[in-house]
This record gives structure tokens, sequence and C-alpha cells, in this order.
């Protein structure tokens, strides 16, 4: 978005005369409305390199009140305004715009390492075969997180978030994946898949209380409510099994009809929505009324498709719908006529998902076929995307911790934990810089995850502090320096130069030439045509002294013309 930078001129003359600066009193504003450069920062730069050190400002309608009868004198004049350091004189050009935040969309603050306790700043995700973090929940009785940790380890880790420490690893049955929170004990709940059972967790000493049996190789896992009662998914038939937590025993099955996936309760009608699939490839989303313990209807999702296989599921209590994850989707079911209403395309078969109550934005993990580690953040107001955040490997499971509003992911490929802020922060101006393409030509950037693509010589983001990976797309016919690698944010606007090489063919020998200098201090660029930008950029001209003539004459013109009128 295009932003109005404001030009204002400091004349300092050292020991004497004070800073001044040249607003009228009675100017429209903007007093200097920068429409060529959508880049405040290139601004005193492109001057300086353009208009030979000197720039124009027109001050229009500037009314000048004349003794106490009134009269006007409205100059329009061009003033000649000259900047330079000479006899002592020092002055600088100040392109002044708003602050800039970084949208509350999110961000990977840090990252906790499951396998070593270790916290890395940014996103850090490289892989570990130590720890396989599968799903996430947060115990709102001592603000603690409980992570489930499959395949190897067989354990739920216990983390405060205060701190992002690793309190202590609780010890549960044979690859444990859901769990949840029941809020009428106290007692967090896990499904153990190969254990066909459901371990009880007290947290005032996180120790394992009970085991609960139920069906084939169970997966998902809710609360209801309204009755105090479990619902646990056992993707191995197709039955729901119902637990009463007051008697630690299972009280019924539901039959859906297919084989259940994931699981959620609607305060909003008191049903219970199961994700899942028929043998036959078919996948459903069914709708069971917990009164009876019976299936009133499955909605069709078809043969998976783009917009079939539902997975994941969660409710928005901001607008009342559910939503489903499926192949490269994310579905939304409107429960006051249980049909699908609108599909929303991700880069990634989507896995796990929840909402934000802060902002009212849905986190979706997601990492097959594409494997890019992306958490895609959705605005249910319009169903858009708005941005996919860089995790860690193969994330999963996602929740949110109300005690300091940010979301944690489940890395289950990097053994790790993402830790994501979502509340505004300041953000710096990161800055790709190319040379070396013909003008007009199209190149791409891939930093944190966000992939932005110019046919001008820069490209920008704006991040917060942390370290951040960066990729440049391929152009054909040219070779890339610094094509990838890692773009360090600490306090400050950082530029990275790239540069492309053509590669020449002559005979049978091929040659690259290019002339370039890399670099990556925070300074100003010339670009072709500029992108938006939003910092504050004050850089320091030197002018000859030959040109403070003219605008002494024109400044002692304007001074005659007063003395005059006040002799009349």
């Amino acid at each position: 978005m295009p932003l109005s930078a404001y030009l204002s001129v400091h004349v300092k003359c050292e020991g004497s005369i004070s800073s001044h600066k040249y607003i009228p009193t009675e100017v429209p504003t903007p007093l200097v409305q920068v429409s060529t450069y959508r880049n405040p920062a290139l601004v005193a730069s492109s001057l300086s390199t353009t208009q030979s050190n000197f720039i124009y400002l027109k001050v229009q309608k500037y009314i000048m009140l004349i003794n106490k009868s009134l009269r006007l004198l409205i100059v329009e004049a061009l003033l000649l305004l000259t900047f330079f350091t000479a006899s002592g004189l020092n002055t600088s050009i100040v392109a002044h715009s708003q602050a800039n935040n970084v949208t509350s969309e999110g961000y990977v603050k840090c990252t906790l390492l499951l396998y070593s306790g270790e916290v890395m700043n940014g996103n850090f995700n490289n892989g570990s075969p130590f720890a396989f973090p599968y799903d996430i929940a947060y115990d709102p009785s001592n603000g603690y997180l409980y992570v489930t940790e499959s395949y190897a380890n067989n354990i739920v880790t216990v983390i405060d978030p205060a701190n992002n420490t690793i309190l202590t690893n609780i010890t549960v049955g044979n690859q444990p994946e859901g769990i949840t929170y029941d809020p009428s004990n106290g007692y967090l709940y896990v499904v153990d898949a190969l254990s066909n059972n459901v371990s009880v967790i007290d947290p005032a000493d996180n120790v394992v209380i009970a085991n609960i049996t139920v069906g084939n190789y169970p997966k998902g896992i809710a609360y209801d409510s309204s009755n105090g009662y479990l619902y646990v998914t056992d993707s191995g038939s197709v039955f729901v099994s119902v637990i009463n937590p007051s008697a630690d025993q299972v009280v019924g099955n539901i039959s859906v009809g297919f084989l259940p996936n994931d699981i959620v309760y609607d305060p909003g009608n008191g049903y219970i929505y199961v994700t899942g699939s028929s043998a036959t490839g078919y996948a459903y989303v069914s709708v069971v009324n917990p009164s009876t313990d019976k299936a009133i209807t499955n909605i069709s999702f078809g043969i998976p498709t783009t917009q079939g296989f539902p997975e994941g599921i969660t409710y928005d209590p901001s607008n009342g719908y559910i939503y489903v994850t499926g192949i490269c989707s994310v579905s939304t079911i409107d429960p006051h006529s249980n049909t699908i209403i609108t599909h929303v395309n991700v880069p990634d078969n989507s896995r796990c998902l929840v909402y934000d109550p802060g902002n009212g934005y849905l986190y979706v993990t997601g990492y097959f076929p594409n494997d890019s580690g992306l958490v895609s953040v959705i605005n249910p107001a319009n169903n858009t995307v708005l941005t996919n955040i860089q995790v860690g490997k193969e994330p999963h499971g996602i929740t949110y911790d109300p005690g300091n509003a940010r979301l944690y992911v489940a890395n289950k490929a990097s053994g790790s934990i993402g830790i994501i802020a979502t509340a505004n922060v300041t953000g710096y101006e990161v800055t790709l810089v190319e040379s070396g393409l013909p003008p007009n030509t199209p190149w791409s950037v891939t930093l944190n995850g966000v992939t932005k693509t110019s046919t001008t010589n820069t490209i920008t983001f704006y991040l917060p502090n942390g370290a951040y990976t960066y990729t440049v797309s391929p152009v054909q016919g040219y070779t890339i320096s610094q094509q990838s690698g890692t773009i360090t944010v600490h306090d400050s606007q950082v530029t990275q130069q790239i540069i492309f090489t053509q590669v020449m063919t002559t005979g049978s020998q091929t040659s690259t030439t290019s002339q370039a200098q890399t670099s990556t201090t925070s300074q100003a660029q010339t670009s072709r045509t500029g992108l938006t930008a939003t910092t504050t950029t004050a850089i320091s001209t030197k002018i000859p002294i030959t040109y403070i003539a003219i605008p002494i004459v024109i400044l002692v013109v304007i001074v005659a013309l007063v003395l005059l009128v006040r002799k009349r």
C-alpha cells in the first residue's frame, strides 16, 4: 500500500543558529507529497543522485498575514532549498513515515527443541530422530502445555510456557496421539493408539492415575461440556467410544459408519462432529447427537480430492461454524444446515487447526505432499489465507495459550515446538536488492515461508528480530550468488544483495559476466520502481557553497516585498 511520505528540512548552524523547520503555518497537509516514490527510505537517496543534490519544494497557498489590516500577500513561490555542509553548517533530509508493525497474523518467536531442551530464537527446523511431538494441549489450571510424543518415546512432555522449559516427561501407553483437558475434574486424557486405551493424567503430580480401555486404534478425543463425557474416535473401527470420566470407563459406543479420525464438540447446537473416511475412499463428517448416542446425518465430501479427505476439525465460536482440514484445503460447515459452504485452498494437506480468540483467525498445520512446513493463517470473515508461517518439519498438533496469547505447534519431524507470537510487534525492513537482470524481469524470493515476486530490483519484507532463511527462485539463463542463506534481524533494517550473472555460451565455452557487490548493511537502495516501505531514514547531503546565493536572493526579495507593504 503506498504511503504518504513527508519531508522536513532541518538546517543547523553550530554554535549560533538553532534548527529550523520550513513548515508554513497554513500550508495544506502534506507540505510535500512524494507520490513518485512508494518507498520513503529511497527519497533522499534518489534526490541526491537524480536531481544534483537539491530539491524543489512548492509552497502551495502560503498565506502570510501582513499587519492588522488583514491584507493578505499570497506567495506562490518555488523555493530552491539548498542543503550544504560549509562553514560549519550541517544539514540533513529526514524522510518521515508511519511506524511499521508486523501484522497480527504472527511469526515464530522461538523454537523449543524437545530432544535437548534448548530454546532457539526464531524458527529452527533441523530434524531430530529423538523426539516426535504429535499433539499438544493447554491446561488452564496450571498454565502448562502437555505434548504427546509418539513412536519412539511414548511420553507426554510437560512444558512451562512462562520460560519455555521442559518440566518433566510422563510415561503413558504405546504411541500417544490425541490429548484433551477435562475442566470438570482438571485431568488430562491421552489417547494411546497402539495400546487401545486412554491414559488419565493428574496435573497436580504429573502422573498417570488410570487407564481406560477403548476401541481399536483410538486417535482423536473431545470433551462434551453439556454432559461431561469424553468422546474418542476408534479409527480402526467404525465407532466412537463414550467415556464417563467419573467412573473411568466406557459407557457407550456410537456407530458412524466409517473410519473416524478427529472429533469436536459444538456448544452452539450441542452436537458432536466426527471426521473420517470409508473403506471405499469416500470422506465424511458425521453429526452425532450425544443425547441419543446416534449419528443423525453424514456430510459427504465425496471421494477424496482437493476438497475431500477430512482430517482435523475445530469449532469457531466467533461465527459458530465448523472447520475441517483436508487435502490442500480447509472446508467450512454451517451447523445450522449441516452443509459445506466454502473451501479454502492451502499449500499442503492440512492436518490440525485451532482458533485464536485474540485475532479471530484460524491456524492450520500441514506438511504433505509439499513438506513445506507451513502454518496457514485463515481469516474466517472472508475465508482467505492471510499468510503462511514457516515452522519446523511436518507440523501436526497446534494449540492456543490464552495466558500469553501465543500458539504452540508440534513439529513432528523436527522434534520441536514452534512458538508463534501473534501480538503486534515492531517489524524491521528486510530488503533484497537484485542486480544483473534486464529491466522488468520477474524474480522471486521466499523468506520465512512467504514468497514475493517483483519486476523491480527490490523485494521488501517486514520481520521482527530473529534469524530467517531465504531462497531466491532460479531465473533461466542466469546463475545466482547468495541464492539461499540466513538473514538476521536485530533492531535495524537489513539489505541483502542478490547478484544474477548471465550465462554466456560461445561455441563450446560457457562464461559468466557480472559486476556487483554484496552487502548486508542497513542502507537505503535506489530502486527501479520501489516497493512499499515504512521506515524512518536520515541521510546527510553535502552541497557546494555556490548554491547558497540563489535561495538567499529569493528570500531577500520576499523580505523587501513585506517591508514595502508595511510602509504603505
